[in-house]
């Protein structure tokens, strides 16, 4: 569930995303961009909470040098 909690969150960032590109008006801009804040920190704290209990490995690191 803490999963498809997260997807649903991603779909709403790129939805504030697409809005905040097509919008003309600067008051509407800054409550996307309020918006996008909120949500990035709370997927982060759902990505962080699966990680924790294991229930998600960590993503992939990129290795230099190989």
């Amino acid at each position: 569930m803490l999963y498809v909690i997260g997807m649903l969150s991603n779909l709403g960032m790129a939805a504030y995303g697409a809005g905040l590109g097509t919008t003309m008006r600067r008051d509407i801009s800054a409550m996307y961009a309020n918006f996008l804040t909120k949500t990035g920190t709370f997927g982060e704290d759902g990505m962080n909470l699966m990680i924790e209990r294991k229930w998600m490995e960590q993503p992939p690191q990129f290795e230099a040098g190989k």
